[in-house]
């Protein structure tokens, strides 16, 4: 008999007076399934909350030696250039250096890449840059290297940037050696839902859990909310009426959600061996199977915040 490689998790979810996922209108997200207009959640909406879950007894980063992963655009001036830096190094020399770092991570055209110090990098702009998912190895490898240059720069900028420039030219031959010595360099979300990069394709990640969108068994049903705010402090000699009138979406529901897991990907992704020995003897899958036991109590317990209280 064949080993099962898949392991098919379905759920009912009842809400009322709620509005769990917004539409870039405000309103429920939506999708037609069966002939009928039906309330939707978002796959990323999900996979986030159960991601981001801290206070839950059965949140992911309560797994012991679990890496855990930040997404954001800002990961180099915030996180690599974050404090312990700041405190050790000029500011003129921790630009010099960011200007590479910036360019070698979130990518750029190569004919506009900076010929001298102050020279702006198209990514220097953040709101131009990818959102990347990177794990706590590969941020500690970057703030390590930076810690280098900067050192070695010993306060001048000019030295840092062209430094800086060096780095920069090895950075993918030299982060792929990084991780390939890290059995989780992406963090655990990455090991998890995958990762995709288009600066740097070798970073990417195959997604062991698939997320399918969730939605109502039966056709949608929403109402107009039309609320107020009312000001404690108001004096009767003031003009009456609410302080605030908003206007919002409500919806109500039983919801179904998909989610299967890849047992041999993901026993691969969290251990680096070959997902063809994953039931080999000398695989630890003891990580594999925390995971898995966490995750069926988050799709139970972690319910999309957005109005939930409403």
């Amino acid at each position: 008999m064949t080993d099962a490689r898949f392991l098919q998790i379905h759920t009912l979810h009842s809400y009322s007076a709620a509005l769990l996922n917004r539409d870039d209108s405000g309103l429920a997200k939506r999708i037609r399934y069966g002939g009928a207009i039906r309330t939707r959640v978002s796959s990323q909406c999900l996979k986030r909350h159960w991601r981001k879950a801290e206070d839950d007894p059965h949140a992911l980063a309560q797994i012991a030696d679990v890496e855990i992963s930040v997404r954001s655009r800002n990961l180099i001036d915030e996180k690599v250039f974050g404090d312990e830096l700041r405190e050790r190094f000029s500011h003129d020399v921790l630009n010099a250096l960011k200007t590479w770092f910036n360019y070698a991570v979130y990518g750029g055209n190569e004919s506009k890449k900076p010929s001298k110090l102050g020279t702006a990098v198209p990514t220097d702009d953040r709101s131009k840059r990818q959102t990347l998912l990177l794990g706590v190895p590969e941020l500690e490898w970057l703030t390590g290297e930076a810690s280098k240059l900067a050192s070695e720069a010993q306060g001048d900028a000019e030295a840092a940037f062209n430094l800086g420039k060096k780095w920069e030219a090895d950075f993918k031959k030299n982060i792929k050696e990084m991780r390939e010595s890290a059995q989780r360099p992406g963090g655990i979300a990455s090991a998890l839902f995958g990762r995709m990069v288009t600066s740097d394709t070798a970073a990417n990640i195959d997604a062991p859990i698939h997320v399918a969108h969730s939605f109502t068994v039966h056709e949608e049903e929403t109402e107009s909310d039309y609320f107020t705010a009312v000001d404690d402090l108001k004096r009767d000699d003031d003009d009456s009426g609410a302080d605030t009138i908003q206007e919002t979406e409500l919806m109500s529901g039983l919801f179904y959600g998909y989610v299967v897991i890849d047992i041999p990907g993901l026993v691969s992704n969290l251990t680096g061996q070959d997902q063809n020995k994953w039931l080999s003897p000398d695989t630890d899958r003891t990580m594999a199977a925390e995971v898995v036991h966490n995750l069926i109590y988050l799709i139970a317990e972690i319910s999309p915040g957005e109005k939930l209280g409403s």
